[in-house]
Order: C-alpha cells, then sequence, then structure tokens
C-alpha cells in the first residue's frame, strides 16, 4: 500500500511540475486593454481595399463592447501583420493610433495586437465588425 501511495504522490508532482512549465514557457497573454471611449476620436475598419471611418460614440461603444470580451490566448504575436485574410481596425486617438487585426482560422476566431498578443473571439463579434464594412 505505502508503494502505491508513494508512485501516486510521484506521478502528482511530476504532473504539477509539467503544469507549471508549461505555464511559464507559453504564458497567456496579457489581457486586452482598448483605449477609453472618450479618448477615441475615430475607428476606422479595413478590408482589402475597403475602408469605413465611424466617428458616432454609438457605434464605437457598440465595437469596443464587442471586441472587450476577447480572451487571452498562449500564441504570441510576432509580425506586425498576420499572415492570410484579416479585418484591419485602426483606432484613432488624439495622440495616435492603436491598430489590430481580426481573423478567422481554423473556423476559430481571433484578434491580434501586434508584438502584444492573440485574442480568442467569438464568431458573433467578428461578425458584427465585418457588417460594418458593408
Amino acid at each position: 500500500m505505502k508503494k502505491v501511495s508513494f508512485v501516486f504522490v510521484i506521478i502528482i508532482s511530476l504532473a504539477l511540475l509539467c503544469i507549471i512549465f508549461l505555464h511559464n514557457v507559453f504564458p497567456k497573454a496579457k489581457p486586452i486593454i482598448l483605449p477609453e471611449i472618450n479618448n477615441i476620436k475615430s475607428i476606422e475598419i479595413i478590408i482589402d481595399n475597403e475602408n469605413k471611418n465611424y466617428s458616432d460614440k454609438k457605434i464605437i461603444k457598440n465595437m469596443l463592447s464587442a471586441l472587450n470580451s476577447a480572451k487571452p490566448t498562449r500564441s504570441q504575436s510576432i509580425s506586425e501583420v498576420p499572415i492570410g485574410n484579416y479585418i484591419r481596425i485602426d483606432i484613432v486617438l488624439s495622440n495616435g493610433t492603436t491598430t489590430f487585426f481580426i481573423y478567422e482560422k481554423n473556423n476559430k476566431y481571433f484578434m491580434e495586437l501586434p508584438y502584444t498578443g492573440i485574442y480568442s473571439i467569438n464568431k458573433s463579434t467578428y461578425d458584427l465588425i465585418k457588417s460594418y464594412i458593408k
């Protein structure tokens, strides 16, 4: 009985060490922090060669609300622009622009902040942003 308990303790300890190791090697992206609505002059959405600019605070609030639901992933953003098809979103502030991208990959939806992190979003958020370009 003591051997079984000892082996069980060893297995649990190794599992915990593996979890801690993986968590430190592949950390989740930091929680997303979008600009305050009062600091935003406009939001520009760009798909291919089409772009639309919105300065209506109600539309901006709807977009930010949807994007705030993004969940951090363990994937890292290692480039300025993702590969493949994407929707570019520029949030124009009084002191600069924040750019990020949303895209579909393997039937999952993501939002990527260059060199910051990749976040998962749901299909309804993706569809909402895409609807603003039409």
